[in-house]
């Protein structure tokens, strides 16, 4: 049922401002208190009563439920809990206003000793100069306590000193610009996010179509320069084999990929570094070209990469976040080779730290959507699968991937033109800067000031805050942590094509090895050896599953000897060609293949 608020009573005209406008020309012998009143059109008896003491209300209009002291402590808690990370709702303060109105059994016009919408909107009103509703951005205590003032100036000192040692100060900025890079993979959803539309007053419920079960998200990998350059885009599917109908009419030079989860993998990671980040970084004449690489031995690359590089081919820098796809001795010997360097953002601050992160993704988000809108509304609500995919994505590259968007982003990230750690505003360094302030837990914080043996009739609006975050569960007793296989990070970035850094890679990799083999050896001792599959024969008693479903071709018994390659299904159990089936590269024995049918 839609509410109409109507006010009751008549509505003051006079505002706060006036009234201490009034209030402070009264007191400095400006007017006298009639002349006053008249100028400010405020009722003489009014004036005369906030004077004179009598009236104890430091706001114009009828005295509210909570006197102003009460209001004030409710507006510091929910600053404090607001800094702490634990913001509270218009359902939450109103419960914590009715608890206190209960035990003080203070006379109220609420009704069961509730405060309604009118007594929040009010309040907000009275008090707008300090408070206001807004929509909290999700943040992980991690990465709120990882992003201080400190780290954030030891790695811009870090990255200056890289900056220096490859001579980049050297350069103009034009090609300070095109040599240093930021990389990172973020999900694409296929179905457009709810929003307000327009629909019949007081209708129940206002659908809206959309093709398939529910949102699918696709990975893209992106990466670009300071300058405004950019990489072809990387497109991961979630599926085991690659078709190529999932790559047609996409972005010039994207690449495309498979991976079992959807994200990106060590394999994956290498792929685009080779066949994507390389040869377009040879085309823009930033590294060297493969003829000209120079083929020498690890130990001649480590001492070359300590010195002073030349002002002639300086090299390019790449900044990525510590994910394990992308700590791959493959990628690090590549970019050794290559002139490439790689350096890891510190652990838990890529939302401050990364120019992807920072003035990219968001704005390009905001395109997608309006691209899916299109889509739905031209194609009438047919759904964004793998074959449509590539074609949205090069919209979306043509019209919301500025030069301009990208440039920003190194700028508010700090890492162009130079290091630059007052790039970063503050409002980003203030969680951080709460979780010291406040060591302790909400309800302990708020509780800390109020004495033992209290009653209730007597406690403070500040204990029934800390009520609303009252721990009852019980807590899980502490395990001791396992050993973590993946690569340790340093704690203000680190180098990874430097000489410790890879040394000390090689070496987890090398037991990382040796774990899983040995891993793999006893659950073969343990398990029984499995069936393999068995493969069609021309002399099979079902006779469908001589025939490929693609070209309905007969599987004969000379076929073997043609060396004709037939893959079989693992859910429906029929069998194709590989030409028919659209496959590239013939899947092993032990990887499982679907047929696009059941894929779909």
């Amino acid at each position: 049922m839609v509410r109409h608020y109507k006010c009751k009573g008549i509505k003051s005209k006079t505002s706060d401002e006036d009234l201490q406008n009034a209030l402070r020309d009264v007191r400095e012998r400006k007017a006298s208190i009639r002349k006053t009143a008249a100028a400010y059109g405020i009722p003489y008896a009014t004036l005369y009563d906030h004077l004179s003491g009598k009236s104890k209300k430091r706001y114009a209009g009828r005295p509210t439920a909570l006197s102003y002291e009460e209001e004030k402590e409710i507006v510091q808690c929910c600053v404090v809990l607001q800094e702490m990370g634990f913001p509270i709702d218009r359902t939450s303060l109103a419960s914590v206003v009715a608890d206190y109105v209960q035990a003080t059994k203070k006379d109220t016009p609420f009704r069961c000793d509730f405060p309604g919408p009118d007594w929040f909107q009010l309040f907000m009103k009275r008090w707008k100069a300090v408070l206001s509703q807004r929509k909290p951005q999700h943040l992980s205590r991690k990465r709120a306590k990882a992003l201080t003032e400190d780290r954030v100036q030891k790695w811009m000192e870090f990255v200056e000193q890289i900056y220096r040692k490859l001579g980049f100060f050297r350069l103009s900025r034009k090609n300070l610009s095109r040599r240093v890079w930021n990389c990172d993979e973020t999900a694409f959803a296929t179905a457009s996010s709810s929003k307000l539309v327009i629909a019949r007053r007081g209708a129940r419920s206002v659908y809206e179509t959309m093709a398939g079960s529910g949102r699918d998200y696709i990975t893209v990998h992106w990466c670009a320069n300071a300058n405004g350059d950019q990489i072809a885009p990387y497109v991961l599917y979630k599926a085991q084999h690659l078709y190529s109908i999932w790559t047609r009419n996409g972005p010039d030079k994207a690449l495309y990929g498979v991976s079992s989860s959807g994200w990106m993998e060590k394999p994956n990671f290498h792929s685009w570094f080779e066949k994507g980040f390389l040869p377009q970084l040879r085309e823009l004449k930033l590294i060297p070209q493969v003829s000209e690489t120079v083929q020498a031995t690890e130990d001649s690359s480590s001492e070359s990469a300590n010195q002073e590089s030349d002002i002639s081919n300086p090299g390019v820098v790449l900044f990525f976040d510590g994910h394990y796809s992308h700590i791959n001795l493959d990628v690090i010997s590549a970019a050794r080779r290559n002139n490439v360097t790689l350096i890891t953002l510190p652990p838990n601050t890529t939302h401050a730290l990364q120019p992807l992160d920072v003035g990219v993704f968001s704005p390009m988000k905001k395109g997608w959507q309006k691209i899916l809108t299109q889509h739905k509304r031209s194609t009438h609500g047919r759904g964004v699968d793998k074959t449509v995919f590539p074609s949205l994505i090069k919209q979306l590259v043509d019209t919301a991937m500025k030069q301009s968007l990208f440039q920003n982003a190194f700028r508010g990230a700090g890492l162009y033109p130079q290091p630059n750690a007052d790039a970063i505003p503050k409002s980003k360094l203030d969680p951080a800067e709460a979780v010291t302030r406040y060591s302790q837990s909400p309800a302990k914080h708020l509780h800390s000031r109020t004495p033992v043996g209290t009653p209730a009739s007597k406690l403070q609006l500040r204990h029934y805050f800390g009520k609303l975050f009252k721990v009852t569960a019980t807590p899980k007793p502490k395990s001791k942590p396992k050993p973590s296989s993946r690569v340790e990070l340093a704690y203000y970035g680190e180098v990874l094509t430097a000489d410790e850094a890879y040394s000390r890679i090689t070496e987890q990799e090398k037991k990382k090895q040796m774990t899983r083999a040995t891993k793999v050896r006893r659950q073969k001792e343990k398990q029984p050896a499995q069936r393999r599959k068995k493969r069609p024969t021309a002399s099979s008693a079902d006779k469908d599953e001589n025939v490929c479903q693609g070209c309905y071709g007969h599987f004969e018994d000379d076929t073997l000897d043609r060396q004709e390659v037939w893959v079989g299904c693992e859910h429906c159990w029929r069998w194709f060609q590989c030409d028919c089936a659209g496959l590239v590269d013939v899947p092993e024995e032990d990887n499982p293949w679907i047929c696009p049918n059941c894929s779909q």
